[in-house]
């Protein structure tokens, strides 16, 4: 057990070729357009993430200038 909730692993349905049982909501029965949607959709979100966090890290702290005094 993790004491900070973060990270992970998901496993798809169907994601191994010699696990899948043909079932219509497996990885492998989509057609090839939604896989890359799906593949896609987790490093997509790294970046939204990423985004958000900055975003309200700069509103809370404010951007920080540069000081006239050395």
């Amino acid at each position: 057990m993790c004491v900070v909730p973060l990270g992970g692993m998901v496993k798809l349905a169907g994601e191994f070729l010699d696990e899948r049982d043909n079932k219509p909501d497996e990885f492998f029965s989509q057609p090839w357009y939604r896989r890359n949607l799906i593949a896609l959709a987790g490093p997509a979100m790294n970046y939204v993430l990423a985004f958000v966090l900055f975003a309200f890290v700069a509103g809370v702290w404010g951007v920080l200038q540069p000081s006239d005094q050395p």
